[in-house]
């Protein structure tokens, strides 16, 4: 059995156990041994992710107590349910939402208990008018305490004139890595999805990093940058750098931009906005 060198982030399956020294994200669901796999990874295991059946069945979440999870939920349906947000609140929860044209009311029910928002930023933005209103409710909603990801990190980086871009908050790193059920690896879950893998688990890591997908994916930036004039000539490359276009040259990154212009001016214009929010960063990855 291969085993991956502890640099790199590998998801896996709740099902698949995987060997060495490699950080491992679990994706589990109601029904896997979730204390067999934290006695199995241990201080490898960075954090759970589950889907929004996780949330309805109660021992399965009272099984991730004390833990980290991301939660992949279409839909933010929380109220009525106490019980599970007593087990909620006994985890260190993200929910990572689709930016649909409900998502600021499923932001505003999750932030409003004050819990982690992140939007996934490699879900396709249909309605211009989405990201502009949630961009709005993250920098001037007076009550607002949880931090709203990847708007809080990107704040942040043009703060500070350095930090994160939407590749390090999408958790897109050259280390990072994802295993299908099949035991193939590829990016993450949004190249897995177009069936594009890098090889076999079994090919070992320094293989596989070399394939011809793990090569144009590094150089993906410099080759969007150097290739596409929309990305050459955008203002906003400096948080984006390329991320929106990386699986599709054609992809429509407006809404976006968009948010990054009320980002950017926000900078320009309030201090105290500022103050609020770059310092949370983002969490996730840190132990």
């Amino acid at each position: 059995m291969s085993t991956f060198p502890k640099e790199v982030w590998l998801s896996v399956s709740g099902k698949s156990y995987v060997q060495g020294e490699c950080k491992i994200i679990a994706r589990v669901q109601p029904g896997d041994d979730v204390a067999a796999i934290q006695s199995h990874y241990g201080r490898r295991l960075m954090w759970y992710e589950i889907g929004a059946d996780g949330i309805e069945d109660l021992p399965f979440l009272t099984s991730l107590k004390g833990q980290r999870v991301r939660i992949h939920a279409d839909t933010a349906v929380l109220t009525g349910l106490e019980e599970q947000m007593r087990a909620l609140r006994q985890t260190r929860p993200v929910f990572v939402l689709k930016p649909g044209v409900d998502i600021l009311r499923q932001v505003n029910v999750i932030a409003s208990i004050r819990f982690r928002v992140h939007i996934d930023a490699s879900q396709e933005v249909t309605d211009i008018g989405v990201m502009r209103k949630l961009t709005d409710y993250f920098l001037y909603n007076p009550v607002l305490m949880s931090p709203i990801e990847p708007l809080t990190t990107l704040l942040a980086h043009l703060t500070r004139g350095k930090g994160h871009t939407l590749w390090e908050t999408e958790h897109k790193r050259p280390n990072a890595a994802f295993l299908d059920e099949k035991w193939r690896v590829t990016a993450s879950r949004r190249w897995a999805e177009r069936e594009e893998f890098y090889g076999s688990f079994e090919d070992g890591w320094e293989t596989l990093s070399s394939s011809p997908l793990a090569d144009r994916l590094r150089s993906t930036r410099r080759t969007l940058i150097h290739a596409s004039k929309s990305c050459t000539t955008c203002r906003h490359l400096v948080l984006c750098r390329g991320y929106l276009k990386a699986r599709d040259a054609d992809a429509i990154c407006m809404p976006w931009q968009e948010s990054f212009d009320q980002l950017q001016t926000a900078v320009r214009t309030s201090h105290k906005i500022i103050n609020t929010f770059t310092g949370s960063g983002n969490g996730l990855d840190k132990r």
